[in-house]
């Protein structure tokens, strides 16, 4: 019977309104038993029923969470869209300045298209050209020689791979005596 009276003294402090959560959780947890006396059958449905509600305002909470993450979602495609469409409109504004620019330099100057501006070779003599092509050519080979052959150490590293090859099958068979 000490029980019921700690419940009944619960059960005042929570009708005063000077009940703790703690008090609230226990009479809760209280009423949730099947075998409670019949004088406090109608605190049980009170308490039950503050239960329910209790659950179907966490629900409740849930789905205004819900209808925030859609409205975040929402407008986070608006911005998503504007900068598609931005991107969009600005590449066929692009398009359309290469179009005026292209026609207005057509426009301006027709003989564009002909020989005006042909190549012609700077060279009268076909010996010459070759060999300043050819010397040109040994400059640049020279140079490149001379870059890469700093890079010639590096070979060594694999002249130890090589070494370290046979240590590697023991790691093959050792999977067999795991």
């Amino acid at each position: 019977m000490k029980n019921l009276q700690e419940i009944n003294k619960l059960l005042a402090k929570f009708y005063n309104g000077e009940s703790s959560k703690d008090d609230e959780l226990y009479l809760i947890k209280f009423f949730r038993k099947e075998n409670i006396p019949d004088e406090l059958n109608a605190d049980k449905e009170l308490f039950l029923y503050l239960k329910d509600q209790k659950y179907r305002s966490l629900q409740n909470n849930d789905l205004s969470e819900k209808i925030w993450q859609n409205i975040q979602n929402t407008e986070k495609k608006k911005k998503h869209r504007i900068r598609r469409d931005l991107s969009v409109l600005s590449g066929i504004a692009a398009s359309i300045l290469i179009f005026i620019i292209s026609f207005h330099m057509l426009h301006n100057n027709p003989n564009i298209f002909n020989n005006e501006y042909k190549f012609e070779d700077t060279y009268t003599n076909p010996e010459l050209a070759y060999l300043e092509t050819k010397q040109a050519l040994l400059y640049i080979s020279e140079k490149f020689n001379k870059g890469t052959e700093q890079l010639k150490p590096i070979a060594k590293f694999n002249d130890g791979i090589e070494e370290l090859e046979p240590i590697n099958q023991y790691n093959k068979g050792s999977k067999y005596f795991k």
